[in-house]
């Protein structure tokens, strides 16, 4: 039994985690709130989901894969777990995975658009660890909410590291009858953020096309 979830079998923690209808980007990550406390300061389950996520790929017939999450949601400091201590978990989690494997794996750090004030420690993180398994900082979160004055304050610490740092951002899935929201969102985050790289492909369709 998952006692603070009152969840009494695993068959009903995973139909927790299901979206099983459409609907929006933060409908989708309300999810992480069931699984994070979870994990949340537990090195051993850090390290072990990064090993049998290469296991997962590997079965998929996946040679390579990028991973992107946030240290900071992964993080306690009251169990003594630091953001650095997650992103060597997580490395050394694919290091195992890629020996036992064969699939290689590298880290995207993310920041996230709630959390300003989280921005500069990820660039800091990004660039520490940029030849020890991280390749590039993102931008996570709910597209639809303002990126105020704080977050690109907190930025700012980014520009020094931007020729070692490869930055890129995701893009959700909007709504039925956005109007071209999703192409405002590509838009918004290319020209405001600076961003070159695109790591993930996407397909826009519009209402009657």
């Amino acid at each position: 039994m998952i006692k603070t979830l009152d969840i009494q079998s695993m068959e009903k923690f995973i139909s927790k985690l299901r979206v099983t209808s459409s609907g929006s980007l933060p409908k989708f990550i309300r999810s992480f709130d069931i699984f994070l406390p979870i994990l949340r300061g537990d090195r051993q389950a850090i390290k072990r989901i990064a090993i049998e996520l290469c296991e997962d790929k590997a079965n998929e017939g996946v040679a390579y894969f990028e991973a992107s999450y946030c240290p900071h949601l992964l993080a306690d400091n009251d169990v003594g777990v630091s953001v650095e201590e997650v992103v060597r978990n997580v490395n050394e989690g694919f290091s195992e995975g890629y020996k036992k494997f064969g699939v290689k794996a590298n880290s995207i750090l993310c920041m996230l658009i709630t959390k300003p004030e989280w921005c500069a420690d990820v660039v800091r993180l990004c660039d520490t660890y940029r030849h020890l398994g991280v390749v590039g900082i993102g931008l996570a979160g709910n597209e639809n909410e303002p990126l105020g004055k704080e977050y690109f304050d907190n930025m700012k610490v980014g520009k020094i590291y931007q020729p070692s740092i490869s930055q890129s951002a995701s893009c959700g899935p909007m709504p039925s009858g956005a109007d071209g929201g999703i192409i405002q969102i590509v838009l918004r985050k290319i020209i405001l953020l600076g961003l070159v790289p695109v790591r993930s492909g996407m397909r826009v369709q519009f209402p009657g096309t």
